[in-house]
């Protein structure tokens, strides 16, 4: 399975999470490190029970069977229909295991008692498993198809993480018979409920991996946060999340408002995580680091053509800052707004690339001017819409001079302004 996704934008990545964690701050981020998350598609042959309404005339032939009326001629008489549509009716009662021998069977008395009629059906059900604990994914926290792909497929820099221990298919069938998230589901596109009555065969169809981040909040242990669906979100802007596989201790769940349902991580997961993490840092450790930081600065002059004597660089443990003036901005392009923009609501920028190891340049505003103008973008933003303001300052670039970049978004945001207001 492969798919094209966009891996280098992990500046959106981490500020659609801020925006669902509005509790969470930049300043509480310790460690953002892309990974792949390993996770088993198990592929189940079930015995399962559909319930679906009757048609009346299904019901009411069933009930006069339960009662000893037996022959298709007698239920014909009794109804007043034609034989041959009781027939018809009675061949498809039995071929719901409804009859059998002109008696009503333990499945019609209880398709009966229901008013439903239920139908026992072979079924194949896939799901996801987290191959660090073996435990399955809920229907409606499963991982998003768009970030799953198969190893050759994923990129070589970003770290797999490995799962230590094997999926066991003992422990998969106790799940599947005791858990209430996977006896009853929707079956997707019908409205039928779903009831598992057995289990017929189990069988890795192949482990594939989830694009995620670990992600470490000061003073806690990291966890792994995976883009979910949740196909019962009604806005289609929710369905997709960020949500973490398991939460590292109760002040973390607390803090990020996380649902009880999201399991505590086991042991196990936070030695791989730790591990994983430690690995990445080996990698940088046996780097030069004049070496890493040409790499940061070539990684950020193919982001944006920067004035460099109008910035500053200062290197971290987990990658470097990049501070800017207003005067470092000569071009206006699609990426300048974005980094504003996120200068505005964050006061921060920040970017990876898979030759960073986990690591990431955090740019920074460091005048009051440049600041106070990412802010007041951001305001127009949210009064006049996202798309409207690219729009206007798109429009007044093609025209004038880019030679002072923030004086003139400064002029086109207030010309916009004084003729929406005039």
């Amino acid at each position: 399975m492969s798919k094209k996704k966009r891996y280098d934008d992990l500046n959106q990545d981490l500020s659609t999470i801020l925006k669902t964690y509005p509790t969470l701050s930049v300043a509480d981020v310790d460690a953002f490190i892309p990974v792949y998350f390993p996770i088993a598609l198990v592929e189940i042959d079930t015995v399962e029970e559909s319930f679906e309404d009757f048609e009346v005339i299904e019901l009411t032939v069933l009930k006069l069977v339960s009662l000893g009326v037996e022959t298709s001629h007698e239920i014909s008489e009794l109804l007043a229909i034609d034989e041959k549509y009781v027939k018809r009716v009675l061949k498809l009662l039995i071929g719901y295991g409804h009859i059998k021998n002109n008696k009503i069977t333990e499945i019609g008395l209880r398709s009966l008692e229901r008013g439903q009629k239920i139908e026992k059906k072979a079924g194949k059900q896939i799901f996801q498993v987290n191959a660090l604990n073996g435990t399955i994914m809920k229907f409606e926290d499963v991982i998003s198809e768009r970030q799953l792909d198969d190893r050759e497929h994923t990129r070589f820099r970003v770290a797999h993480m490995m799962n230590m221990m094997g999926v066991r298919t003992q422990s998969l069938i106790d799940q599947l018979k005791t858990g209430d998230n996977y006896m009853n589901f929707v079956n997707s596109g019908k409205n039928e409920i779903v009831n598992l009555v057995g289990i017929q065969d189990i069988q890795l169809k192949e482990k594939q991996y989830a694009y995620s981040y670990i992600l470490k909040i000061k003073g806690s242990d990291p966890m792994v946060l995976s883009k979910r669906y949740n196909m019962h979100k009604r806005k289609i802007d929710e369905r997709y999340q960020w949500i973490p596989l398991s939460v590292p201790n109760s002040i973390v769940r607390q803090k990020l408002n996380l649902s009880e349902s999201i399991p505590v991580s086991t042991m196990l997961e936070k030695k791989i995580i730790q591990e994983t993490m430690g690995l990445l840092k080996s990698k940088t450790e046996n780097i030069e680091a004049q070496e890493m930081k040409q790499t940061y600065l070539e990684a950020i002059m193919n982001m944006y053509p920067f004035v460099t004597s109008a910035c500053a660089y200062k290197s971290l443990e987990n990658g470097c800052e990049f501070f800017v003036k207003e005067q470092a901005f000569n071009t206006y392009n699609r990426k300048l707004y974005e980094i504003l923009k996120s200068f505005g609501q964050y006061g921060i920028y920040v970017f990876g690339r898979d030759n960073f190891y986990g690591n990431f340049v955090k740019i920074r505003p460091v005048s009051i001017e440049l600041q106070n103008m990412a802010q007041l973008l951001v305001k127009y933003i949210d009064d006049y819409g996202d798309n409207k303001i690219r729009q206007v300052l798109g429009d007044y670039f093609d025209l004038n001079d880019q030679s002072n970049v923030i004086e003139g978004i400064s002029k086109a945001l207030n010309q916009f302004t004084g003729k929406e207001n005039g």
